[in-house]
């Protein structure tokens, strides 16, 4: 066996939230919101391919990527908008949101030969790294409103998701 992703809940302990496929793939939550929404990354029956993944009432679907093979999504928040990365039909990784209302938005890299963004409030305002410290540009949040995001490659990682409270964790 392959390890899973778990959702642990005070009442049950760990419940396995399966993969991609067979039990033998693997699976990682790596964020959760309000809703008990998560998402995370899962192996496929591609060896060495990640996608990344949504758990919606405990049930696993794949995220887009922005055309290339692996994906990975990192946090949600509570209005439900997801960031990570995934890669690019070029095999380069970008910064990716999968807003709420649906679709696919490619971040870019700022000029780096990647990007990754880890966090994002409920402004929308995401919060990640590039291969360049202290680099920032011009965006637009999940909501379609202009803002700035800044990029470090010594940010931590947000807490978007819950964890540290009462809720449930992944």
């Amino acid at each position: 066996f392959a390890n899973h992703a778990a959702l642990w809940v005070n009442a049950q302990g760990p419940v396995d939230l399966g993969t991609l496929g067979t039990v033998n793939l693997f699976s990682q939550a790596t964020g959760v919101n309000e809703t008990e929404t998560i998402v995370g990354f899962g192996e496929t029956a591609v060896v060495g391919t990640s996608r990344p993944v949504i758990w919606t009432g405990r049930q696993i679907s794949e995220l887009p990527t922005l055309g290339g093979p692996d994906g990975f999504a990192d946090a949600i928040n509570s209005c439900g908008d997801i960031v990570g990365q995934s890669d690019t039909v070029f095999g380069q990784f970008h910064a990716t949101l999968w807003p709420i209302a649906g679709g696919i938005v490619d971040l870019d890299t700022l000029g780096s030969p990647f990007s990754q963004a880890r966090g994002l409030n409920t402004q929308g305002v995401v919060v990640g790294y590039v291969s360049k410290p202290n680099v920032a540009g011009a965006t637009k949040n999940a909501h379609g409103k202009p803002v700035l995001r800044f990029w470090s490659t010594f940010l931590p990682k947000l807490d978007v998701g819950g964890r540290g409270s009462i809720g449930p964790a992944v």
